[in-house]
């Protein structure tokens, strides 16, 4: 990306974390052909109604409105019974054409051009079927993607110097042909034209664009190419196409929230229940710090962070943690599994339920790729440390900077095993109490997905583990979590 790109990106993600959020919806759908006089008048007006329900600010339709003709005049007949159901829209639509609208002809366009009322800037001859605009804090670019050739170079070209001179955070690109389809269109879309396709998601990618909207598959799909999510929205009314993995065979739209930099989107049937829902934010990503420096309730999210211990071996939590190792947080009830190492987005609700201050309800996207965070060798008298501010307290008596969430490793002799309830204290010579009646510092093995063999008491071990607490009346004491045996080495 180049550099004036990403110096403009940043500003305007300073701008929009600093002041007020933005908060706007628009809905995305595709292919409502149909039987009466090209149109699924039925249901595209149910999904209208539907629409005007959501109080979105715009509509964007990717294509194959209605059933199309050879004959100008024809075309001309169904785009109007089409446009009486859209027109009842409560906001702003915009719309890029299809393969059925243009079948035989380029000149086809002129047709569609008579019907809508567009921006003029997208490149010579594509007028009004290729553009881009700006709403609120974002980007919209429309293709035609049933151009090939030199005049699908010509689009890439445009493309290049349009996304490269906005500053908006988020951009939406959109054409009715998937680049990666998946059901009937399988090896007949963007898919034939692979040096095309690759090409037009390299431009996406260097530009950041997050999501590409199309249709023409007449079913759902949402699938992750690279950093870009491809949403196939493709049927509003056009006949189900049905069998295909991965895939949901239902009349929908999708309703996509924005708010400052992160994005909430939700897929509905025509019935209005929802079929899927996915986040995702852009920009830098906030501190696990900055989170706890908010109240119980308040939603969050935190992208790019590192799993430190995993709900494959902690019992319904992870936990994950800041690459500078400054802070961490617990993820509790996630439907996802990760592992340590993995690197995950979280979007959820800071709070404090559980002894210490944890993300709830969570989505949890992981990334592709793994990372590696060491652990903080730490004093058992640091352990969890004292309060970070207001709302996220630290351990009863504790002392120095808070660090529950971290993973640390401590050292010392074991002066007390549990082996019933799983958990044993190591003691550096500190001799801390904690107020439970016990010296050092626990580690607690309790919730585990599979139980580890605790060390005889007397030996010498090091511990490493997520650093967590636990309340015993109004006390709370620290705890060290270990992941696996192998968090408990013994030494000489």
């Amino acid at each position: 990306m180049n550099s004036i790109r990403r110096i403009a990106i940043l500003a305007a993600v300073v701008l929009i974390l600093a002041g007020p959020a933005f908060a706007w919806k628009f809905v995305s759908m595709a292919d409502s052909r149909g039987t009466t006089n090209g149109v699924n008048v039925t249901t595209l007006s149910t999904i209208v109604t539907r629409i005007n329900a959501e109080n979105v600010d715009l509509v964007i339709f990717q294509g194959d409105a209605v059933t199309g003709s050879s004959s100008d005049a024809t075309l001309s007949s169904q785009m109007d019974t089409w446009l009486v159901e859209m027109n009842k829209l409560n906001c702003l639509w915009y719309y890029t054409p299809g393969n059925h609208e243009i079948q035989t002809s380029t000149a086809e366009a002129n047709v569609l051009r008579a019907k809508v009322n567009q921006p003029l800037n997208g490149p010579l001859g594509h007028e009004e079927m290729v553009f881009s605009f700006d709403h609120e804090n974002a980007h919209f670019v429309f293709l035609n993607s049933d151009h090939y050739g030199e005049q699908h170079k010509v689009q890439r070209s445009w493309l290049t110097t349009d996304l490269a001179t906005t500053a908006q955070p988020h951009i939406f690109v959109m054409a009715h042909d998937p680049g990666y389809p998946a059901g009937p269109h399988i090896g007949s879309s963007l898919d034939a034209y692979p040096s095309e396709r690759d090409d037009f998601w390299n431009i996406m990618t260097d530009a950041d664009v997050r999501t590409y909207f199309c249709g023409h598959e007449h079913l759902y799909q949402r699938s992750q190419h690279g950093s870009i999510t491809q949403v196939i929205n493709g049927t509003c009314g056009a006949p189900i196409a049905s069998g295909y993995p991965n895939t949901i065979a239902q009349y929908h739209y999708v309703v996509v929230s924005v708010d400052g930099n992160r994005v909430h989107c939700e897929a509905k049937n025509d019935s209005g229940v929802l079929i899927d829902s996915w986040d995702y934010a852009v920009g830098p990503s906030p501190s696990v710090a900055s989170l706890k420096e908010a109240a119980d309730n308040t939603p969050v999210y935190v992208t790019g962070k590192t799993v430190t211990a995993g709900n494959d071996v902690l019992n319904a939590t992870f936990y994950i943690e800041d690459e500078d190792r400054s802070s961490g947080i617990k993820v509790y009830g996630s439907p996802v599994t990760v592992s340590a190492g993995d690197g995950v987005d979280v979007f959820g609700t800071l709070s404090s339920q559980y002894s210490e201050r944890a993300i709830l309800n969570p989505s949890v996207y992981p990334r592709t790729a793994t990372y590696t965070v060491d652990s903080l060798g730490m004093i058992t008298r640091s352990v969890g440390g004292s309060s970070l501010n207001a709302n996220t307290p630290g351990i009863t008596g504790g002392i120095g900077t808070h660090n529950t969430g971290l993973l640390v490793t401590i050292w010392g002799e074991v002066t007390f095993v549990n082996d019933l309830s799983g958990w044993f204290y190591v003691d550096d010579g500190f001799g801390r109490l904690d107020g439970t009646g016990y010296t050092g510092v626990r580690a607690d093995c309790s919730q585990r997905i599979s139980g580890l063999t605790l060390p005889a008491q007397y030996s010498h071990v090091a511990v490493t583990g997520v650093c967590s607490r636990k309340k015993t009346g109004t006390t709370y004491f620290p705890i060290v979590r270990p992941r696996t045996q192998d968090d408990i080495v013994p030494y000489p």
